[in-house]
């Protein structure tokens, strides 16, 4: 609001604001200004390549997909310590934790990829009593035409690496895509597979979503992730989560 006083166009971290309806009334109060969300997930190569594979019909129709995402983080070392919390201690004191703060990066990876979509059923869990916020979940959406979409992750899986890496499968009527941590594959008639290193990945990700943005401000052309026009979509798909979580919750009893 301060910028948009100065008329200074904004990349701002994800989410704008804690619940989808402060954020649509932040950006109320935005005026003229552009305003970019820092979804830099999207940005990292192998979803940029995958989503290449997605555009250019490498994979035909999108039939079903599933992207997930498991780390240990915040399981307890030998000597009590949770990997996660030492390098992010805020987590342990937020009330939406799983889907909020992490997978909403996953939410937009899925709509770059698969287009709109909608929340059919979700779950939450909580499993670190140190932890305020729910440590696990499983969102259930389908896309425009019906297909089925499944996100699932939880921070506490044993044997898991602490830094999370992702799973992905696009399932298309041509050929499939598989994104199994550093390494994507293209199956089908024509395959082939791209190998990445992880650390520059992870630090490209943020690279190209500032160059992103300066580049959208010195050409005028729109944010990929402009917060009215495409990250208000993403912030509805976690509070819709959120919704579809507490009413199931409440006809089954929560589980702990």
């Amino acid at each position: 609001e301060a910028a948009a006083a100065h008329g200074v166009d904004v990349l701002c971290q994800k989410p704008l604001a804690p619940t989808f309806a402060e954020a649509a009334a932040v950006l109320g109060r935005a005026g003229s200004i552009r305003v970019m969300a820092h979804d830099n997930w999207r940005f990292r190569p192998w979803y940029r390549a995958a989503g290449a594979m997605v555009a250019g019909g490498e994979a035909g129709d999108l039939l079903q997909a599933s992207l997930r995402m498991f780390s240990s983080e915040l399981l307890a070392d030998a000597s009590g310590r949770r990997p996660g919390l030492e390098r992010q201690p805020f987590m342990a004191a937020e009330a939406r934790l799983m889907i909020a703060e992490v997978l909403i990066h996953h939410l937009d990876v899925l709509r770059f990829l698969c287009g709109p979509l909608r929340v059919v059923h979700a779950r939450t869990l909580r499993t670190v009593a140190d932890v305020v916020g729910e440590t696990a979940a499983t969102i259930v959406l389908e896309t425009q035409q019906g297909r089925p979409v499944l996100l699932s992750g939880t921070m506490t899986a044993p044997g898991f690496p602490a830094r999370s890496k992702d799973r992905l499968e696009l399932i298309g009527a041509k050929a499939s895509i598989v994104l199994d941590a550093e390494e994507l594959r293209l199956l089908g008639p024509s395959p082939r597979t791209i190998t990445y290193e992880f650390e520059e990945a992870y630090q490209a990700s943020f690279d190209n979503a500032v160059s992103h943005f300066v580049g959208c401000l010195e050409s005028g052309a729109p944010f990929e992730t402009d917060a009215a026009t495409d990250n208000l979509q993403t912030l509805e798909l976690v509070e819709s989560a959120y919704s579809r979580a507490s009413a199931a919750q409440s006809a089954g009893g929560e589980v702990r």
